[in-house]
């Protein structure tokens, strides 16, 4: 039986006879629980779904009343951790526990390894991440899982040992104390499965209000034949085609219903097929747009002649908007105000701004956005602020209230900007006034590659920092790319290598101030070769003993260089050679 079918049956049957599917945990949770009864093997058949609630019981008088079944098509890791599972109920408890290769029906009670069980009614994901395994009551399933090779070894030294606490009586049991966290945040979508594939690692990613309300579900060893066939299922499961792209060769797509939003992208050089699950935008993304093209689309950036090297540059838009990708340092907020009120062609005296969109939570490129708001709110109209912040599960660099605080800045300010918020997803796309946007890169991006600030060896690193969570944007006007870049450095430049393996196209690239990496950062260069570089320093603090300033310098390609304090306005299309 497929493994969707599986679910479907579990689901199926615990929604009729009214009984609550699935709890999420994980391995700290306490030990203990109430006494219960299950059905033996041999009498499931006439016997009422097990209450969710009930302890779950392995053995009885020396016999195991359950087995342990492998989830089809689970791969090495799993079975190993079955077998482990086994030796040690052997070990402990003196019972044989058979081990099947795959799952039996809905009434067999089994002990499934590796169903990762992300479908309506099993809330298994509702506290998995990277790094962490879950166990989950489902009717006559006890649900366990973990979404890499180090953690299922942890939980095959942690789950005997809660077993053992927890049985006496001649019963061998699973207390339903374990099955229960009120720490446990239940994730708001339920991703439909992906037949045939074991999760790789589960993240919870970052969301416009709190880190944990999307969850992205990554599956390697996938083609692109599995990419049409999710989303062929997608279909059947009244999800809507909204939005798709294709970035060098990588494929995205977006699906809605009434509630929910899935982005489910496809990286052929990595063979990695990803779904992120949030909650449906009342205004979607993709129908932003904007008014009629009645001037040339400027591209500047901002010098901040007070804090030094801030990040700010402004595109003044077709229908007279501006849009800003970073927004410097809090002093930068009067520049930029400045600049856009010099270049307004609105009669009702306001700056009107189609987004801000922040690179990542840095206070030489946001602080900008909350100067603005307190200080010119009266005076602007913003239509959006948009950003994807790296989650508090995957990074370590910021204490968490710390990140929690800067993505409740972001939050605040565009409320009092009257703004919609958006979380950007890699491969999205939309358009204001005919100029065209594009996402290459967010945080999601980063995958399991966890930001500590430090490397195996404990030393600090700037391949691990939070630069490397950096959004990138491309802009096309009238045939022309603008890569918008952050301060991306080695670590992420690393991920974009594999990404896009073939390179990308880019006529004109930001460099980011501080951070430069030659091995991985100059591939992104090298292989885009833009004709125009935007430097966010200032021209005297080049820094040309460094190898890497040394030799994007003198990069064949690159015609034209950009400082800060040059302070020039380009008209796009713009030709390097003028």
């Amino acid at each position: 039986m497929k493994t969707k079918t599986i679910l479907f049956v579990i689901f199926t049957a615990v929604l009729l006879l009214t009984v609550a599917a699935c709890g999420g945990t994980g391995p700290d949770t306490p030990g203990g629980g109430t006494e219960a009864t299950a059905a033996s093997a041999a009498d499931t058949t006439a016997a009422a779904v097990p209450d969710a609630k009930s302890d779950y019981l392995i053995a009885e008088d020396g016999r195991a009343v359950c087995a342990i079944a492998v989830a089809e098509n689970a791969g090495k890791t799993e079975k190993a951790f079955a077998l482990s599972l086994q030796l040690a109920l052997k070990n402990d408890f003196g019972i044989q526990v058979e081990v099947n290769e795959k799952v039996g029906s809905d009434t067999d009670p089994e002990i499934v390894i590796g169903l990762g069980a992300y479908a309506p009614g099993a809330d298994i994901y509702s506290g998995a991440r990277y790094g962490v395994w879950t166990a989950a009551r489902c009717g006559y399933k006890l649900l366990v899982f973990a979404c890499d090779e180090k953690t299922y070894g942890s939980a095959s030294g942690t789950l005997p040992k809660y077993i053992k606490r927890m049985s006496g009586d001649g019963k061998v049991r699973l207390g339903s104390v374990f099955f229960a966290s009120e720490s446990v945040v239940p994730s708001p979508v339920n991703l439909p499965v992906a037949d045939g594939f074991c999760a790789s690692y589960v993240n919870a990613v970052g969301w416009k209000t709190t880190a944990h309300k999307a969850v992205s579900v990554t599956f390697k060893n996938a083609n692109e034949s599995d990419f049409k066939a999710y989303q062929a299922k997608l279909e059947t499961l009244s999800y809507r085609k909204a939005a798709e792209n294709g970035i060098s060769g990588n494929l995205y797509a977006t699906y809605v219903n009434e509630k929910n939003q899935l982005s489910v992208d496809y990286f052929p050089a990595m063979r990695i097929m990803r779904v992120i699950g949030e909650p449906a935008y009342e205004k979607p993304l993709w129908e932003l747009s904007g008014g009629e093209r009645v001037q040339p689309v400027k591209l500047m950036m901002i010098e901040d002649t007070t804090s030094g090297h801030a990040s700010s540059f402004v595109v003044t838009l077709a229908d007279g908007r501006f849009l800003l990708y970073d927004t410097g340092y809090d002093t930068t907020a009067d520049q930029l105000m400045n600049y856009m009120k010099a270049n307004n062609r609105f009669s009702d005296g306001k700056v009107h701004i189609a987004a801000i969109i922040i690179s990542h939570p840095h206070t030489d490129h946001m602080d900008g956005l909350t100067a603005l708001a307190d200080k010119y709110s009266g005076q602007i109209e913003c239509g959006a602020v948009m950003y994807n912040l790296v989650s508090t599960d995957m990074q370590s660099v910021l204490a968490d209230s710390s990140l929690d605080s800067r993505q409740k800045s972001f939050n605040d300010a565009a409320e009092k900007l009257g703004a919609e918020v958006y979380c950007l997803r890699g491969g999205q796309k939309f358009e204001f006034a005919g100029t065209t946007f594009e996402v290459m890169f967010t945080a999601d991006e980063l995958g399991d590659f966890e930001l500590t600030g430090v490397n195996s060896s404990g030393q600090t690193d700037t391949t691990y920092d939070m630069n490397n969570s950096s959004l990138i944007l491309r802009m096309t006007e009238s045939g022309q790319t603008t890569v918008f870049t952050g301060d991306c450095r080695g670590g992420e430049a690393g991920i974009i290598s594999s990404m896009f393996s073939a390179g990308f196209d880019a006529d004109m690239m930001t460099v980011a101030h501080h951070g430069f990496n030659v091995v991985g950062t100059l591939w992104m260069y090298n292989k885009a070769r833009p004709k125009v570089l935007f430097w966010t320093i200032k021209s005297a603090d080049a820094d040309t003993s460094r190898s890497f300033v040394q030799q994007l310098m003198s990069a064949r390609y690159v015609k034209k260089h950009f400082y800060e304090d040059t302070q020039t306005e380009i008209v796009l299309p713009y030709d390097p050679a003028s």
